[in-house]
């Protein structure tokens, strides 16, 4: 999974205008703005608590949203949601 990660960081990450490109909010999308905004603190490696305070909710409900995104997008842990964001242009490329 981690090669996997790097490979789709290191292909996005050429230098071009169209690399940082994020994808705009779309409602069609299925995720709603709170939902990528739990997915880009996700991808940002903070825990359940460190998002739980920076969005002032309870960790309980952090958990529940995370579960519950792994479930709508189709993957099976954190990792995995941090790259699905990434390839679908849902979080910047940072570099």
């Amino acid at each position: 999974m981690r090669e996997r990660l790097k490979t789709s960081f290191e292909k996005r990450n050429d230098g071009s205008a169209s690399s940082r490109r994020v994808k705009t909010f779309e409602p069609s999308s299925g995720l709603t703005r709170a939902d990528l905004v739990i997915i880009e603190h996700v991808a940002a490696g903070y825990s359940n608590r460190e998002i739980a305070d920076r969005l002032s909710k309870t960790e309980a409900d952090v958990d529940h949203d995370i579960r519950h995104l792994l479930t709508r997008v189709a993957v099976s842990g954190r990792l995995e949601l941090a790259l699905y964001a990434l390839e679908n242009g849902l979080i910047p490329v940072l570099g």
